[in-house]
């Protein structure tokens, strides 16, 4: 049987209706009045309030599979609690596992039915903008929608790839999933925003959208010849795929920080506005794809600009005698001369602003972006043809001199080791410290979502490392279940003992009160898990969580364990975080910021008791001690994952054998 929804204001007008007397109702149904519907708008009403309805059939089913998700979930927990408990520990890693499934296959499945909501809701939206004779906006939602519908076929033939584990379609099928994902984006804020977005961040989004539905088809291109085998052309599209992906991936940094913009504006939020006009500002000195400054077609494709280009070339003369020119006397006037009008302070075409970049020395901190501007200038793209030109000789000059800035800058001149950013333990780092601080070996972190590489090649850097919503719940989950696995009721394996022993440093007893045990236990555990001495502050509290627990009704053991669980989501276990003094000057890290770098630059995991003692004793830096240590620390077993992890993803031979590889992502706010 069918069912239909009403919203609260038709519920109410109904009632309302019914309870009028007799001649008013006659007056509102039976009479040309103010209150009757004109055809139009009558149909606008009955597809308004069919869509609704269909929307909100959809969503009813969505939230009976979210009940059902959670009442599974919930008898999983209690199996593994009760396998845990009675010292099952395979049992519970089984039934961990079918709860990792279990997740996954929630997940999948709610964001198949979210996108299918957004398409009725875009339908419905598509439908109305007809009645009201908006094309606009009607084309707008048909766009949306149809991108949409190939989102939605992308997810379901990625899921149906990992079910298959068909490397090659997992790799085109979550490529065209990530780009069209990018590109509904820009659909939506056009959709949305329309009204609210400037000139720019118009020209922005349509960029965004142009960008990735090139890309699309580079992407399908590839893999076409791929799958198929043929080899000829697979290089070449290969390129041309992995040009284009260089061109839209700034746009993917911008677009969702427009969206905030624009919403802090509405809010009136000063604090946000602030903090995201600064993100922005800072993402103009990334690396920017070079369809930003190319002029139309028109002004490139000109005999006489052709016939200009295949005549410039740069002699080694050239660069010897750029060489000898100075930033201030002789290329920043040709700079303001040709550049500024076009990407200055007052006009930035392309959010391209030489003006300001030219002060950011050394320049090759901007070096793709000033790559950039070389090609151009020296492809006579940059001045555009209607623009005056310079001569020859001043082309070279800028040119030149920007090469030798660029490519031959001497790095031993840079005196800036800049800084290490806040970054969360990749699950390799996760993994180790857990086994490091319980002393048992279960790899909780392999039941995460796959760490994605930055950019760089390698995992555990500050620019990927950001904290997902569901990457906290795993968090949450892990600790539960590492504590668990570490301290069951009946302890009966020797990690069990190794555990205990250390963990429970003190115990209440008689010469030993039960404050005394809890505050050596928790101070040496603090140390520990947050690779530093505890504050009194940190400390304090954890203490006063404690005794919380015992006037609960909590055993000293049990208070213990649910204070550790804590501890092991909080910001300071998870992340790597090292301390900035107030000073503008160069300053040294200290002993234990020096101790955590080298075991999880060495170890992959968290310092060791010697070389926490050698940090007490503040020795660590000491030239001499450090040899040693590292020496030490190389012997170590552990120094394996410095050539299984680090040296493989520098060289990358961990991906031999394989030829899927996680998508780089570099999302610098986000750390």
């Amino acid at each position: 049987m069918r069912k239909y929804y009403l919203t609260l204001p038709i519920l109410i007008l109904l009632l309302t209706l019914a309870a009028l007397p007799n001649p008013q109702r006659t007056l509102l149904s039976g009479q040309q009045d103010e209150f009757e519907l004109g055809e139009s708008e009558a149909t606008k009403a009955r597809v308004q309030l069919e869509h609704e309805a269909a929307v909100n059939e959809m969503s009813i089913v969505r939230f009976k599979k979210q009940v059902e998700f959670w009442g599974e979930m919930l008898e999983l927990n209690q199996k593994i609690k009760i396998a845990g408990e009675n010292g099952k520990l395979a049992e519970a890693a089984r039934i961990e596992s079918g709860r990792g499934e279990l997740v996954e296959q929630f997940e999948r499945q709610q964001f198949e039915m979210e996108l299918q909501l957004s398409l009725q809701e875009l339908l419905g939206m598509q439908k109305v903008a007809e009645i009201e004779k908006d094309e606009l906006r009607g084309k707008r939602a048909a766009e949306a929608a149809q991108i949409t519908r190939l989102l939605l076929t992308a997810i379901q033939q990625l899921h149906k790839a990992f079910d298959a584990d068909d490397e090659l379609k997992i790799e085109h099928n979550g490529a065209r999933a990530d780009i069209l994902e990018g590109i509904r984006e820009a659909l939506f804020m056009r959709l949305e925003l329309s009204d609210e977005l400037t000139k720019t961040q118009h020209k922005l989004v349509d960029q965004y959208e142009a960008a990735g539905k090139k890309l699309l088809v580079a992407v399908d291109q590839f893999h076409k010849l791929e799958a198929t085998g043929v080899e000829k052309g697979l290089d070449a599209a290969e390129a041309e795929m992995v040009e284009l992906l260089e061109q839209f991936e700034p746009w993917s940094e911008r677009l969702p920080l427009v969206r905030e913009l624009i919403e802090a504006r509405e809010n009136e939020d000063e604090e946000a506005i602030e903090e995201i006009e600064r993100e922005i500002e800072g993402l103009q000195n990334l690396d920017e794809p070079r369809t930003e400054v190319i002029p139309d077609d028109e002004a490139t494709n000109t005999t006489e600009q052709a016939t200009a280009v295949a005549n410039f070339a740069l002699t080694a003369d050239d660069l010897a005698k750029a060489k000898d020119l100075d930033l201030e006397k002789d290329v920043a006037p040709l700079m303001k001369k040709y550049c500024f009008e076009c990407h200055g302070n007052d006009t930035s075409e392309g959010d391209l602003n030489i003006q300001q970049l030219i002060t950011k020395t050394p320049l090759v901190s901007s070096k793709r972006r000033w790559i950039n501007v070389i090609e151009q200038t020296k492809n006579h793209v940059m001045p555009p043809s209607d623009a005056d030109q310079p001569s020859s000789v001043e082309r070279k000059m800028v040119v030149g001199w920007l090469h030798n800035a660029i490519h031959q800058f001497d790095y031993s001149e840079v005196d800036d080791p800049g800084f290490e950013v806040t970054r969360r333990l990749s699950h390799h780092e996760y993994n180790n410290t857990i086994r490091d601080l319980f002393g048992i070996d279960i790899r909780p972190a392999d039941r995460f979502p796959e760490d994605l590489s930055a950019t760089s090649g390698f995992d555990n850097s500050g620019n990927s490392l950001f904290i997902q919503p569901l990457l906290m719940e795993r968090y949450i989950g892990a600790a539960e279940f590492v504590v668990d696995q570490a301290f069951p009721d009946a302890a009966s394996t020797k990690e069990h003992e190794r555990a205990a022993k250390l963990i429970f440093v003190k115990r209440p007893n008689e010469n030993t009160s039960e404050a005394e045990a809890a505050n050596a236990v928790l101070k040496r555990f603090l140390l520990r898990a947050y690779r530093r001495p505890a504050t009194r502050e940190e400390h304090v509290r954890l203490v006063k969580q404690f005794d919380g627990l015992r006037l609960k009704g909590h055993s000293f053991e049990s208070a213990i364990k649910l204070t550790i669980k804590g501890i092991l989501i909080s910001p300071k276990f998870l992340m790597r975080v090292e301390l900035v003094p107030p000073t503008e000057s160069l300053f040294a890290v200290n002993d234990w910021e020096l101790a955590n770098r080298l075991s999880y630059f060495l170890w992959a995991s968290m310092p060791d008791d010697e070389l926490m003692t050698l940090a007490v004793q503040k020795k660590l830096s000491d030239n001499e001690v450090l040899t040693d240590q590292v020496t030490r620390m190389i012997a170590d077993e552990k120094s394996r994952s410095l050539g299984t992890t680090f040296a493989g993803q520098w060289l990358g031979f961990r991906h031999l054998g394989s030829r899927h590889r996680a998508d780089p992502i570099d999302n610098p706010w986000c750390t």
